[in-house]
């Protein structure tokens, strides 16, 4: 299919390696893999690049871009005021996190200010929630509301084949580096005392990782267990989920979409998370209140009666679709 739209994305400035992709890298790699099948073409651009909103406004109006993509931490979400008329109107946010309204990525609940009658200030004033033409968020929560032109689009998983990879006496997939260590070590703790094997990945981009990785060195874990220090998902999947009993996929931030448990999920692995960590608690089959729940929950026997859950219908064409949708309403704004 021609592509008679252009949509202009931002990116991180290292090179697009599977092997230490975090999830933004992940949903924007397979977005703009097949938004030409939807007759959109995608641009990209680094901060380098484009360093100031007049010059983003540029890059923009030479491509003729029906929509710009910055990265959520951009300057034009702080101060949208300072930004060219044009480049407002067709600015989407993707809330690939929720730093901007929530600086330790903890829990969010519904905002005060949006119930009848309410008196308080919006808990996302500072994310100013009319800047953008459109705000996509992947699944409706109560603190979306905030945002009138919200949108949701889910990302897929069918980036890996659909697989059933479940084995109930296999090892434990574990990812480190979402929770602070002194609730991590217990975990592996118990883990060690009932004899799992463990597989260990890494979430790469925070301290918590760098801090899970030391820790792992130190440790040494013996014959039987792995440690994977990075990987490419859509090679190296089997090696990570082929016949696991379960991930654990532990996080303490509230995230928005979890690829790690979107993908056991469409490899056939049971998840096990935390009741608050997001939208992570849509992908698990069992779900603990905290590190001690998840050791007396194992001490319990809970793996042996774990399923996976149905895989998810929706994919990556599908998502090429709604943005496709979504740049054609963009559209019918006034010529650059």
């Amino acid at each position: 299919m021609s592509c008679n739209r252009t949509v202009l994305i931002e990116r991180y400035p290292d090179s697009f390696d599977r092997r230490q992709w975090g999830g933004i890298e992940t949903a924007y790699w397979n977005l703009a893999r097949v938004l030409p099948s939807c007759g959109v073409e995608a641009v990209w651009y680094t901060a380098r690049e484009c360093p100031t909103l007049a010059s983003l406004a540029r890059r923009a109006q030479e491509v003729r871009a029906a929509a710009v993509m910055p990265l959520v931490d951009h300057e034009l979400f702080r101060t949208p005021q300072a930004a060219p008329a044009g480049l407002r109107r067709r600015t989407v946010r993707v809330w690939h996190d929720v730093s901007a309204i929530s600086p330790r990525f903890s829990t969010l609940t519904g905002c005060d200010a949006h119930r009848p009658g309410s008196a308080a200030v919006c808990r996302a004033e500072a994310a100013a929630p009319s800047a953008s033409a459109a705000d996509v968020f992947f699944y409706e929560e109560a603190w979306t509301h905030c945002f009138p032109n919200r949108r949701y689009i889910p990302w897929a998983a069918d980036h890996v084949p659909a697989r059933d990879y479940h084995n109930p006496s296999g090892p434990l997939v574990l990812l480190a580096g979402k929770i602070p260590l002194d609730t991590l070590r217990p975990v592996v703790e118990a883990c060690l005392a009932r004899g799992l094997r463990l597989r260990v990945i890494f979430n790469n981009w925070s301290k918590l990782g760098l801090e899970a990785k030391t820790y792992f060195t130190a440790l040494g874990l013996g014959e039987g267990h792995r440690v994977f220090d990075i990987y490419d998902i859509e090679r190296d999947h089997e090696r990570i989920f082929g016949g696991a009993c379960a991930v654990l996929v532990l996080s303490h931030f509230h995230e928005t979409f979890n690829f790690l448990a979107a993908e056991a999920v469409q490899l056939g692995v049971p998840v096990v998370a935390f009741v608050r960590s997001g939208a992570t608690r849509r992908f698990a089959s069992h779900l603990e209140e905290d590190g001690d729940g998840l050791i007396d929950w194992l001490d319990d026997g809970g793996l042996a009666a774990l399923r996976p859950l149905p895989r998810s219908g929706w994919s990556w064409r599908d998502v090429g679709s709604a943005y496709a949708e979504l740049l054609g309403c963009l559209e019918a704004e006034p010529a650059w």
